[in-house]
């Protein structure tokens, strides 16, 4: 496999080390607060569930149903930030890995190990590997940790919309004492 001279590559070895650094660092800070707050207000409608009939005459049945529903469209986002995370994170340090181990290594048949690697995934993770290897070949070395920035910042969005539903879900269990 033929890679073009890539310019400026102190530049870009550089900004693919900061970029997946920060968003592995990003994407674990993310998912800190995200597993905090929904383990937060999950841990408090347990307790008005478990004394739901001394509530009774404080608070309608039907304001901690609404509380539990927007509690559980919660945890279907905090799921799906979830996943980013596990993805980011993990291919984070697999990049770091990956730039430690191969430092000083020369003579790698890159098409082969682009083909091995793609082997080891399913789709459509595959098909991630595949366009991230792609570029690299076209010597574009920055575009797997530019990527992974992208999706840190997606996960930083959902992991907002998951904080949205649970401040929904206070004010309307607050709204109804």
């Amino acid at each position: 496999m033929n890679i073009p001279k890539i310019e400026l590559l102190q530049e870009k070895l550089l900004a693919s080390s900061t970029f997946a650094l920060g968003a592995g660092n990003l994407s674990a800070a993310i998912d800190t607060f995200a597993n905090w707050l929904l383990g937060g207000f999950g841990a408090g409608l347990a307790l008005l569930l478990a004394n739901i009939d001394k509530m009774q005459g404080y608070i309608a049945t039907n304001a901690i149903r609404r509380a539990g529903l927007l509690f559980l469209a919660a945890v279907i986002v905090g799921t799906v930030e979830k996943l980013f995370a596990l993805v980011i994170t993990t291919a984070s340090k697999g990049y770091a890995a990956g730039r430690e181990m191969g430092a000083g290594v020369t003579g790698i048949d890159l098409q082969q190990y682009f083909k091995e690697s793609e082997r080891a995934f399913y789709f459509p993770a595959r098909w991630f590997a595949a366009r991230s290897f792609r570029k690299v070949a076209q010597g574009d070395i920055v575009a797997l940790p530019r990527a992974l920035l992208r999706a840190a910042q997606i996960q930083t969005w959902i992991a907002l919309a998951e904080a949205g539903l649970i401040i929904w879900a206070i004010y309307t269990i607050i709204h109804a004492l």
